[in-house]
């Protein structure tokens, strides 16, 4: 690239430069004017004699917000977080980078196990149909349960089968309960202890707790 080339690109990027900035400039002076007019425009629009839907949705926003001057201020802010993010993206988090990465886990479990490779989808249209239906709610039950285990901060003991439950070769003349120590901070350098109390049924014949812990076998 010749030098002449070097300063004519040079110059270019400094004008998109400045006219990028300056657009920047004016979007956020037309965002902090429309802030600011928000709360007016909110409050008349409310005013206003319409029964629309829209109009309906802000009237009961307004008025769960907590009404007067509150829920107008709030409910001003909230539109102008949700413009905010529509135009710039939502802003991404450890917990939104997780949601997603579980999301495209059931939604690789769908593709893999729902597939005829299981078996699924390969006979008559009805009888495939009702396959792909009772495996989604399998599916379903499998992240329920996860969900019940791993998403509180604290363990505690949630139903591992019941009758609408179904995992692996649940035993109908027992009752399993589950909990998980390894994800609420048990590790080897602050090793945490955990007590179980309760109460034992009166017509129990057999009870037993069982500590599972991964290994490489």
């Amino acid at each position: 690239m010749s030098y002449t080339q070097l300063v004519h690109s040079s110059i270019t990027r400094h004008k998109m430069m400045r006219v990028l900035t300056i657009l920047v400039a004016l979007m956020a002076i037309v965002i902090g004017v429309i802030t600011n007019c928000l709360p007016a425009i909110i409050d008349k629009l409310i005013a206003l004699e319409n029964d629309s839907t829209g109009l309906e949705r802000l009237r009961i926003g307004h008025a769960m917000a907590g009404g007067g001057a509150g829920g107008t201020a709030a409910m001003a802010d909230a539109i102008t977080t949700t413009a905010i993010s529509k135009i710039f993206g939502v802003k991404t988090t450890s917990s939104r980078r997780s949601w997603r990465r579980l999301l495209d886990t059931m939604k690789e479990a769908e593709l893999l196990y729902l597939s005829p490779s299981w078996g699924f989808g390969l006979g008559p249209e009805k009888f495939a149909a009702d396959e792909i239906a009772e495996g989604l709610k399998y599916v379903s039950h499998v992240t329920k349960l996860a969900l019940d285990v791993y998403l509180e901060e604290s363990p505690r003991f949630v139903k591992l089968v019941s009758p609408t439950l179904k995992l692996l070769g649940d035993n109908p003349d027992a009752q399993y309960h589950i909990a998980s120590l390894r994800t609420h901070g048990a590790n080897e350098q602050q090793p945490k202890a955990f007590i179980v109390d309760g109460c034992r049924g009166e017509n129990e014949v057999y009870f037993s707790i069982s500590v599972h812990v991964p290994g490489d076998g």
